[in-house]
């Protein structure tokens, strides 16, 4: 897993196209993989996170949600 990207997974294909709507307006630099799923950078994910949660939607979400300056160093 690469530390500057987070892989954000939804249920099925239905929520990923509500998640792609609901962070449309966020002006995100995602990329879409597949049916189910989004890769994130690291440093967009607590925005993203924010958004889906205040309209009731919680993804799983694999690998880093936030990486330090101490982290990024390495």
């Amino acid at each position: 897993m690469n530390y500057g990207l987070a892989l954000m997974l939804c249920e099925d294909a239905a929520i990923l196209e509500e998640t792609l709507r609901a962070i449309e307006p966020l002006d995100l630099h995602i990329r879409r993989i597949g049916d189910l799923a989004l890769l994130v950078p690291a440093d967009e994910i607590e925005g993203v996170l924010e958004t889906l949660h205040a309209q009731g939607t919680f993804p799983r979400v694999l690998g880093p949600q936030l990486v330090s300056d101490t982290q990024e160093a390495l």
